[in-house]
């Protein structure tokens, strides 16, 4: 495969059709295989579908580390749209400023939401987008996404100046991840996802669609205020997701 020929999407389906039944994704709640990651990422999809998410649409997402942030990013570019990763120690007003010029169409957190200021878009409880998101069907939805789609928005430090945001396309993505081939990844290799979201070298490891993948942080504790947590719990049996 060259890498850039197809979507982050694409190359996720072709995995889950596969290899349904191996593990994709793993954290201290339990597990999910590539066919429940698959039909769970359709419904929330489906469901921001309905929140007005589509081509080009940025969706910004306050989420820690977990199996849910990585279904809630594929869920985002299955819509057609556009994650953008906040980091929680992210000041306010820079969370603001950061908002305010990338625009997207709500804010997706698990944690509780913070006091919005005027012009921030909606904010969006995951848990509750998820309960809807159960009664959606289980198929993705039909999304205009090709290779130079954008994928996600990462912003600068605005060490020089005032923060950008740098589109990043899909093909990016799978050229780095897939068409690369400067590191030999087994089916069975796990990847620990310990790079903050937001922190755009953090997407070798959570964009890594074809491999078996632990999503970092949440097994046993996500990370301490001074870092990641250097200890780490085995994730319990998988649960029935019905």
């Amino acid at each position: 495969m060259s890498g850039t020929a197809v979507t982050v999407v694409e190359v996720f389906e072709r995995q889950a059709a596969r290899r349904p039944e191996a593990i994709a994704v793993c954290d201290a709640s339990g597990r999910l295989t590539y066919a429940e990651l698959d039909r769970r990422t359709n419904r929330l999809a489906h469901k921001l579908r309905a929140r007005g998410v589509c081509a080009e649409v940025p969706v910004a997402l306050l989420v820690r580390r977990s199996a849910d942030l990585v279904v809630t990013l594929l869920a985002v570019l299955k819509a057609g749209g556009v994650y953008l990763a906040l980091d929680h120690h992210l000041p306010a007003e820079r969370r603001t400023a950061v908002l305010l010029d990338a625009r997207p169409a709500l804010v997706v957190t698990n944690d509780e939401p913070p006091s919005a200021t005027d012009g921030e878009p909606p904010w969006c409880p995951l848990p509750e987008l998820r309960a809807c998101a159960a009664r959606r069907p289980a198929t993705r939805p039909t999304a205009r996404t090709s290779p130079e789609s954008t994928a996600y928005i990462a912003y600068t430090s605005g060490s020089a100046g005032t923060p950008k945001g740098v589109m990043v396309p899909h093909r990016a993505i799978v050229r780095l991840v897939v068409g690369a081939g400067h590191l030999p990844i087994r089916s069975d290799d796990v990847f620990l996802q310990l790079a903050p979201v937001a922190f755009d070298a953090s997407t070798w490891r959570s964009g890594a669609p074809p491999q078996r993948r632990t999503a970092g942080g949440g097994v046993g504790a996500p990370a301490s205020p001074g870092g990641a947590s250097p200890t780490w719990s085995a994730p319990r049996a998988p649960r029935s997701c019905g």
